[in-house]
């Protein structure tokens, strides 16, 4: 049975000044979404390998900032993005995952917590003028269940607002600036060095730490998050990553468009581009997406890294990796660019893919599903009793051996950023 009432307050319990006939507008598109888990066709294509079920040891968890999943080669999309696919292709690929809300903060709630982000909604934050969601530190979270049984979590974030809500409990968190212009100092070189990575972007530096901590063999059970922030906004791909089409013949030079940003901000020369988003043609839509799939490469090359770190570490066999992106972006399809400010299928349809012990390899789940249902599907996946009763999403493990789990979860919250 979907909750109907259950998304309506979702929806709007933390936006009272949504107008009237978008409001109309909206609900009806989330409670169109939420009905098609009724006619969903099911999962899997052709016939996926037997299923043989395994706990995992550990937990590799790749978020990666503003995604929209229809970027992804395997998922239909243009750009070639090796490392990700692979990773889909060794495991199975949800191809209609929905992110918890359209934007970071609400969006993490609902990944971490597997519950509605509106249950946590607190007092507006005046300096950022957006909602606020605080977990109390008196909810007992699965992260703290892990811990408790011996699991050391570890989370590499590049997108601090991720962190704000309390969801990351449990969690020692190592934050970083990935607009940072400081250059790698000779320790951080000589460890790259020895990972193998290049530091010629400043927005690598994450990954010295990160890489050395997933690479290790030793060590108890680990959860490990590793959020990487781009390609959110500003597009500046890092070189060597060619961007096509090209700014040529466009009424602006290369610079004006990876200068675009989500507000103004007079001392950056950033221009607002929900408002100069409407005022772009068509061949310079096109080209501000190009810097985006570019940027969406270099984000593959680093995932990429990352999976081979994993490999050398041993633990790979033993490890669950969860692949996914806090919400999406928009480039002008339906008038609206950025994210934060719709509902549409490019600002909230994410990529998930699951691979390792306990799932199938090269299975495609066509069923809805959503942010709030990956708590319980992973608390599953360990043998965690005693979370179920208190979580809003649904384990998916049923999928994942080929079955049907039922109902559908397609939960957002209204918010604005």
């Amino acid at each position: 049975m979907i909750d109907l009432d259950g998304i309506r307050r979702g929806l709007f319990s933390h936006a009272p000044g949504l107008r009237e006939a978008p409001r109309r507008t909206a609900v009806a598109m989330v409670l169109q979404l939420a009905l098609s888990g009724l006619v969903a066709p099911g999962c899997g294509r052709g016939a996926p390998p037997p299923f043989e079920p395994r706990e995992p040891r550990d937990v590799l968890m790749l978020v990666v900032d503003t995604l929209r999943a229809d970027d992804l080669s395997c998922y239909g999309g243009p750009t070639r993005t090796a490392a990700i696919c692979s990773l889909a292709r060794r495991g199975t690929r949800f191809e209609r995952a929905y992110a918890g809300s359209s934007w970071t903060l609400p969006s993490a709630v609902a990944m971490l917590t597997g519950n509605h982000p509106s249950e946590y909604a607190r007092a507006e934050d005046a300096a950022r003028g957006v909602p606020l969601f605080r977990v109390p530190d008196e909810k007992r979270l699965l992260t703290e269940v892990l811990a408790e049984w011996g699991f050391e979590l570890t989370a590499f974030v590049e997108n601090e607002l991720a962190t704000v809500s309390n969801a990351f409990q449990g969690f020692t968190i190592h934050a970083f600036a990935p607009d940072s212009a400081d250059p790698p100092d000779a320790d951080e070189l000589r460890r790259a060095k020895a990972l193998g990575i290049p530091l010629r972007d400043p927005r690598y530096r994450m990954l010295v730490p990160a890489l050395e901590h997933v690479d290790r063999a030793d060590g108890p059970r680990r959860f490990t998050v590793i959020w990487l922030f781009d390609p959110h906004l500003l597009y500046e791909p890092p070189q060597g990553f060619a961007v096509e089409p090209s700014a040529e013949g466009l009424p602006h030079p290369a610079r004006w468009y990876r200068r675009l940003g989500s507000k103004a901000n007079a001392e950056r020369g950033i221009l607002g581009i929900k408002d100069e988003g409407r005022k772009l043609t068509p061949p310079e839509v096109a080209h501000l997406r190009g810097l985006y799939r570019a940027e969406l490469q270099s984000v593959d090359e680093r995932v990429g890294w990352i999976l081979e770190a994993l490999d050398r570490s041993g633990r790979v066999d033993d490890t669950l990796v969860i692949f996914t992106s806090d919400h999406g972006e928009g480039f002008g399809e339906h008038q609206r660019f950025d994210h934060g400010n719709s509902y549409y299928d490019e600002v909230v349809r994410v990529p998930w893919i699951l691979a390792g012990p306990g799932i199938r390899e090269g299975l495609v789940v066509e069923e809805p599903v959503s942010h709030l249902d990956l708590v319980p599907t992973l608390s599953e996946l360990l043998g965690v009793k005693d979370l179920h009763a208190d979580l809003r999403g649904t384990s998916r493990v049923a999928l994942l051996q080929g079955g049907a789990t039922g109902g559908g979860s397609h939960y957002i919250v209204k918010s604005t950023w």
